[in-house]
């Protein structure tokens, strides 16, 4: 395997540099290395496609700017790719993970991305070279890679397959060792729920651990993948299904991905939302590298947007107490939640395939549970 450091350092060595990107586990050994060590900064990105912006205006004063992000988040990156890079004739580097590679098994959410991923270059006419995981193969592709960005003042992507670099480890942060753990504050949720509530998660360990607390009693929409959609989805639902409460169980660095959505939610003001976002200050599926929630006052923005009711909690008694305050309220509502980064243990996948996922969870949220109970009481 080629190590982080002659990884980075053959690119500085080029000229290459700011990085901006978001994270995946392929590429974390870049990212931190780069966050780790002196050389050229890393800028964390919302999204990928904002990513893309900040690299256009880099590469517009002079620099050779490198944009890192995984596969499936290329789909958000095409408009700014398409329509600025392109049509512009602006260039810069793209380190682009292969999650989902044919032959590899990995996450469902990685199954239609993953085969199409060198296509969708293709037909953009954005060149690309995977990476070797042989060190000796290292020099000549950089160079390449170099040769075909200065030449054509275009986008060019290195394709980094899973285990081609090295690990090396981001340091902790110890400072936040003092909160709960995110599974205590899935669990302090699934406990202060009621009846029929509908649940929607977001991407990541969020799903994974609610799928498994042994306080889940019911279906729930698991949103492994289309990172920061869960809130949107939970509208859809809660526009259409006015008369059941609906918990979003968010994530921070999935809210950053998607914060538009807040504004939209405010706007059309869903009474019977809930949006509770559990903020552990860091890309956690990734390797703890951290995201930019530590400057923001997500509760005074969801307020400033609309929502009707912002609180937090940052004990299991708080999150209790919050949890059953809003149930009553007239919302749109938000709860955040600021949790210790890492994991309370092992975390399993579900069995289930998506789509047996989504058809439980379609039955229970059409399914008019009042009518049930009545009549299960009358037999």
């Amino acid at each position: 395997m080629i190590s982080a450091r002659d990884f980075v350092d053959g690119l500085t060595g080029l000229g290459y540099g700011p990085f901006v990107g978001v994270p995946c586990s392929i590429l974390t050994p870049v990212i931190n290395y780069v966050l780790a060590e002196p050389g050229a900064p890393y800028y964390a990105a919302a999204d990928e496609g904002s990513a893309m912006g900040i690299a256009a205006g880099m590469a517009l004063a002079d620099n050779k700017p490198v944009v890192m992000m995984q596969n499936s988040g290329l789909a958000n990156a095409i408009n700014p790719l398409t329509s600025l890079h392109l049509i512009f004739g602006i260039p810069c580097l793209m380190i682009v993970s292969w999650r989902g590679r044919p032959g590899e098994t990995d996450a469902p959410q990685h199954g239609v991305m993953g085969p199409i991923t060198r296509g969708l270059l293709d037909v953009m006419g954005i060149e690309s070279i995977e990476v070797s995981a042989d060190p000796g193969d290292l020099t000549a592709t950089l160079k390449r890679i170099d040769e075909l960005i200065t030449s054509s003042s275009r986008p060019a992507a290195l394709i980094l397959p899973k285990g081609a670099i090295e690990e090396y480890p981001v340091g902790k942060d110890e400072s936040t060792d003092r909160r709960i753990t995110r599974q205590q504050a899935v669990g302090a949720i699934a406990s202060a729920l009621r009846n029929d509530e509908v649940i929607v998660s977001t991407t990541g360990k969020i799903s994974r651990e609610l799928y498994f607390h042994e306080a889940r009693t019911r279906p729930a929409f698991y949103s492994i993948g289309s990172m920061g959609c869960a809130s949107s989805i939970a509208m859809g639902i809660a526009v259409s299904k006015p008369g059941r409460k609906v918990v979003v169980l968010d994530g921070d660095g999935a809210l950053l991905m998607k914060m538009g959505a807040l504004a939209t939610i405010g706007h059309y003001r869903p009474e019977n939302l809930i949006h509770i976002v559990l903020d552990n200050g860091c890309y956690d599926s990734t390797g703890g590298q951290a995201t930019v929630m530590n400057t923001v006052q997500i509760d005074e923005v969801a307020d400033n947007c609309g929502y009707t009711f912002c609180m937090e909690g940052e004990t299991e008694l708080e999150i209790g107490f919050a949890l059953n305050e809003l149930l009553d309220q007239i919302g749109p509502s938000l709860l955040w939640i600021r949790t210790a980064p890492g994991d309370a243990g092992p975390l399993g996948r579900p069995e289930q395939t998506p789509v047996e996922l989504k058809d439980e969870f379609r039955i229970f949220l059409n399914t008019d549970l009042n009518t049930d109970l009545n009549t299960d009481s009358e037999e």
